[in-house]
């Protein structure tokens, strides 16, 4: 059985940053590159992630702010340690959302066992030396900042998305509170807004079905973070229709058609344009509370002790239980829920303007 369901969606902040040194025998002559490689990342990721810092064969973690002070010490501390990952990268692996680069002059001795494992994904060695390090393992790149920010892996973990998509078989939803995502092959999406944040309000068989995806540059994906909430509803801005909009309103509902205002012919009450307007090319909005271009997707219209309308600006529009409109562009599309299969499928009618979507509401598209 179909559930309503609110849930919020926020982009997580960047991975958290494992920078990882090598103090071994190998690297002594490289060691002042080496800090200043590391102090210039930390400057350039501070802002938007939590920095630790590691040695190759240990597993203690330091501060930026102990590596600025104590550089020498830590470096003597470390200095007979072998050049080996697996200590920390058996602590690191669990964590998914972290990025671990590796600052090295020579080889890795462990590094081939890590083949194949999911942690290498999230690392990138950063070569200070003469000859290749990672083999197949990971990805390797050259010692500078620019090398570093612009490798892949870095720009999957630390950049900032550049699409959302809100997703699942029997997931469809009926309401958004921002504006840029939008309801395009199945999926609710955004690219590059202003803010990802967004309240969704979707029919689906179950929470669990709802998929929230963050795409990275280059083609790398991750969950995003996304929650039950409270409903946010859109709550109907009531406005009294003039006089001659409510003629025709009235009309449309009662019999189907009625006397144009401006060319004084009947049109089909689906007709939402005078099209004997030369001036317009696709025709004169009827209404007077309808002007082109416009925001609204949907115009509510409520017939009860007076006539009132409300501007409906979201792309979807709930319409029954197991049914919703989705706005084209040029009207409106519906959906239905199929028992059968637990999924949603177009329906091979159109949306109707005028469709009775609560007692003595009706809504149009345009």
């Amino acid at each position: 059985m179909l559930e309503e369901t609110w849930i919020g969606v926020e982009v997580s902040r960047a991975a958290d940053l494992a920078l990882v040194l090598d103090a071994s025998q190998s690297a002594h002559a490289q060691w002042p590159k080496i800090l200043n490689l590391a102090n210039d990342l930390i400057a350039r990721f501070q802002r938007s992630s939590k920095c630790l810092i590691y040695f190759l064969g240990d597993t203690q973690p330091y501060t930026p702010d102990d590596l600025n002070s104590n550089a020498i010490q830590l470096f003597a501390a470390h200095r007979q340690r072998g050049s080996l990952l697996s200590p920390l990268l058996e602590v690191l692996a669990e964590k998914t959302n972290i990025l671990c680069i590796v600052l090295c002059v020579g080889r890795i001795f462990d590094l081939e066992d890590w083949l194949g494992i999911p942690i290498t994904e999230r690392m990138l060695l950063v070569n200070l030396g003469d000859n290749p390090i990672s083999g197949d393992v990971c990805p390797e790149c050259e010692a500078s900042v620019d090398q570093v920010v612009q490798a892949r892996t870095v720009l999957a973990l630390l950049g900032a998305p550049i699409r959302l998509e809100l997703s699942g078989k029997s997931v469809m939803p009926f309401f958004w509170d921002n504006p840029a995502y939008r309801w395009r092959d199945w999926k609710l999406a955004a690219e590059e807004p202003k803010t990802w944040s967004v309240h969704v309000g979707v029919l689906c068989m179950d929470s669990d079905d709802i998929r929230a995806t963050t795409f990275m540059p280059g083609k790398f994906t991750q969950p995003a973070q996304h929650f039950t909430c409270s409903p946010q509803p859109w709550l109907p801005n009531w406005t009294r229709l003039c006089q001659e909009d409510a003629r025709i309103f009235k009309d449309a509902i009662h019999t189907g058609k009625y006397v144009c205002p401006f060319c004084a012919n009947q049109h089909r009450a689906e007709e939402l344009r005078c099209r004997q307007d030369q001036r317009k090319l696709l025709g004169r909005y009827v209404y007077s509370f309808l002007q082109s271009p416009h925001e609204e997707k949907f115009v509510l219209l409520k017939h009860s002790d007076d006539f009132l309308f409300a501007c409906y600006s979201c792309e979807a529009l709930r319409l029954t239980k197991n049914g919703v409109a989705v706005h084209t562009g040029s009207g409106a599309d519906v959906y239905e829920f199929d028992h059968d299969s637990c999924a949603w499928v177009k329906s091979t009618d159109r949306f109707k303007q005028y469709t009775l979507i609560q007692d003595q509401v009706y809504a149009i598209a345009v």
